[in-house]
């Protein structure tokens, strides 16, 4: 079963309207500027080991850039449950 924070990034990134507004706020903005956002999508699969599923989440989407070139954003999220320092 999946922990609280790989359902908030599924959710979050799982739809492509919700993954390409956190995109644009995280990437370069020569890359935001590119890539053909219509044509983003999110990818099934997972490469982060089932023991470390617990403080990690990834996704991989496709896209396409305006020139036609293929995309592949490979998202990795580390959970951090405690505050730094504390």
């Amino acid at each position: 079963m999946s922990g609280p924070h790989d359902r908030f990034v599924r959710y979050t990134f799982g739809h492509p309207e919700r993954a390409a507004a956190e995109l644009r706020a995280v990437l370069p903005a020569h890359l935001v500027s590119e890539m053909d956002w219509t044509s983003l999508r999110t990818e099934s699969g997972s490469v982060v080991d089932p023991e470390l599923r617990a403080t990690e989440s990834d996704l991989l989407l496709t896209a396409r850039l305006r020139s036609g070139h293929p995309l592949l954003l490979y998202v990795l999220l580390e959970h951090q449950s405690t505050r730094p320092g504390g």
